[in-house]
């Protein structure tokens, strides 16, 4: 990696310099033209310039091989650090919501199963309330057929009675 970001850096800085002369050649010619008299001065003043495009160029290569030789690593270490950080941080979320979804499933297992022993526990306390009702009802029945029936055995004693009263009465 480090030698093709060189290469390239060396074919941007070529490429540059390039049209940098390519520039200057063309100006010069224009003012040789405009101007002949003064051509030897404008080739003198194209020759500086060119060669200053050259050397800016050179600076830039040279700049960039130091730059890939010691800036390069540094740079690729944190790149690759901050990678690695991303990537632990993107598992992290991803375990983190497999574990909310297993929790919010448990949480719906356990809201299920509290409702099932609630409809168990309303339907024995139903059953438990009708029993007693029913067994209070017969209770009640149960105890007023009792009291019919004394009722109506005092009803027969006091009528056997007042009978052999007025028997009495009448045999007297």
């Amino acid at each position: 990696i480090a030698s093709a970001g060189g290469a390239v850096g060396a074919g941007i800085a070529a490429l540059a310099a390039g049209i940098g002369v390519g520039q200057i050649g063309k100006g010069a010619l224009e003012s040789i033209a405009r101007q002949p008299e003064v051509a030897g001065e404008i080739r003198s003043n194209m020759i500086l310039a060119a060669a200053l495009v050259e050397g800016v160029a050179l600076f830039g290569v040279i700049a960039g091989i130091l730059a890939i030789k010691f800036a390069w690593k540094p740079i690729l270490e944190a790149l690759n650090e901050r990678e690695s950080n991303i990537a632990d941080s993107i598992a992290s979320a991803e375990k983190m919501k497999s574990e909310m979804a297993s929790m919010k499933s448990e949480n719906e297992n356990l809201l299920n199963q509290a409702r099932e022993e609630r409809s168990l526990l309303l339907k024995e306390a139903k059953e438990t309330k009708d029993k007693i009702i029913n067994e209070a009802k017969d209770q009640a029945k149960e105890e007023a057929n009792k009291i019919m029936l004394e009722a109506r055995q005092q009803i027969e004693m006091q009528k056997n009675a007042a009978i052999v009263d007025v028997k009495n009465q009448i045999g007297s």
